[in-house]
């Protein structure tokens, strides 16, 4: 999550969620005219490489990533539940002694879903082991047991200050996506002891996962306080969202809160709730929003909900120089024109209004920003003005990843 108000966080923001988990939405609807066929989020794989935004994880992704078969897969877990299930604790010790990391990270996790006896006192063992990876497993695995001898041990290493603070996060995040009522009751506890930020961000984010019944009082206890510092109520509020742990309801009220910081958390948040209805109340908000690096994440959010009327969103966003602004403000008029059937007049005026501007800078704009540009102009790669634009950015554009983008929509679109 961002650190501060500055539009540099947003557009970093902005390339990562389009190229990451707006993307498939986006290019799996209906695209416009006959022409233009669906653009699918492995276009988008080189740049997502590029810009480091494709990352395997632990466990099950990292045997995957390293070439691991739906079928050796399928063997692996149930070689691991067999052990679990018939083996004692020293016949899993030897069982992943030796083994790939990966391995030994899917049997910790399993060991704590399994609901064994003796899950706790191995896992709690594998806490020993030299290697961060295990025992961020290990700390995972107890909170899949959903004991409460093991949240309140868990909650201990949260406000273990010798203890990695991946460790510590990792314990917060655990409790997050534990099914014991008593984790809520001990990331409350860990948020009123914790010091440091990253610990601060992972309890808020552990508590955004819980039911919001046993959470809300907190939260808005938190937002009400004014001792406690902007980011926090940032977070706080985008991570609600993440989690569509709320509903528009709780979002509305703080789209005109004072506090720029409870503004942009509000705004993250709607971004990232699966289904909301408040695009025309994002588009209400971008008339009166001042701050040009909120004015980005209002954008990130229009670009996933119906904002509505596109000639008033058009017009609205005209007004945006900064070039970064210009390209996350295209897609998401861009956008919009989709969702309202793209008339004829309308795409002649997505193509006098916003074509030349966002082709500048998919051409000579920087690397972020060259691929949001792009993704705007992907959504009509049908129309033969745009599609020119894009042949001279494929041929010509000063960022390599730009060119290379710009040609696999054309190859798309070919097809």
């Amino acid at each position: 999550m961002s650190r501060k108000l500055t539009f540099g966080a947003p557009v970093a923001a902005c390339a990562s969620l389009f190229l990451g988990y707006f993307i498939h939405s986006e290019f799996s609807s209906a695209p416009y005219a006959s022409g233009t066929p669906k653009t699918e989020p492995d276009v988008f794989s080189s740049a997502l490489v590029e810009n480091g935004s494709a990352a395997s994880g632990g466990g099950r992704e990292e045997l995957e990533h390293r070439g691991f078969s739906p079928n050796s897969l399928a063997e692996t877990s149930g070689r691991i539940e067999r052990l679990i299930s018939s083996g004692s604790t020293v016949d899993w010790e030897i069982a992943i002694r030796g083994q790939p990391i990966p391995f030994q990270v899917e049997f910790l996790e399993a060991v704590g879903a399994s609901g064994s006896g003796s899950a706790s006192e191995f896992l709690r063992s594998a806490l020993k082991s030299d290697h961060q990876d295990i025992r961020r497993a290990a700390i995972r695995g107890l909170a899949m047991t959903n004991r409460d001898i093991d949240i309140l041990f868990l909650e201990s290493l949260i406000g273990d200050s010798q203890l990695a603070v991946e460790e510590t996060t990792e314990a917060a995040l655990a409790l997050g996506a534990s099914k014991s009522l008593l984790a809520t009751q001990s990331l409350t506890r860990a948020y009123d002891k914790a010091t440091s930020e990253e610990v601060i961000e992972c309890v808020l984010i552990g508590l955004a996962q819980r039911p919001f019944t046993q959470t809300e009082r907190f939260f808005r206890e938190l937002l009400s306080r004014s001792e406690v510092p902007a980011i926090q109520k940032q977070d706080a509020i985008q991570s609600l969202g993440q989690f569509d742990s709320v509903t528009d309801a709780f979002f509305e009220p703080l789209l005109a809160n004072p506090d720029p910081g409870v503004r942009q958390g509000a705004y993250q948040g709607i971004a990232s709730l699966s289904q909301s209805n408040l695009g025309p109340r994002l588009l209400s908000a971008l008339k009166t929003e001042n701050e040009p690096a909120l004015r980005g994440h209002i954008y990130e959010a229009l670009s996933s909900k119906t904002a509505g009327d596109f000639y008033s969103l058009s017009q609205i966003a005209k007004r945006e120089t900064e070039p970064s602004l210009v390209a996350c403000a295209g897609r998401a008029v861009a956008r919009c024109l989709l969702e309202n059937s793209a008339s004829a007049s309308a795409v002649a005026t997505f193509e006098a209004d916003w074509v030349p501007g966002l082709a500048k800078i998919a051409m000579d704009g920087s690397r972020e920003d060259a691929c949001q540009a792009l993704v705007a102009l992907s959504f009509f790669s049908g129309t033969e003005r745009v599609s020119g634009y894009l042949s001279k950015i494929a041929e010509s554009a000063d960022d390599d990843s730009a060119r290379a983008l710009a040609d696999k929509i054309l190859a798309r679109k070919k097809r």
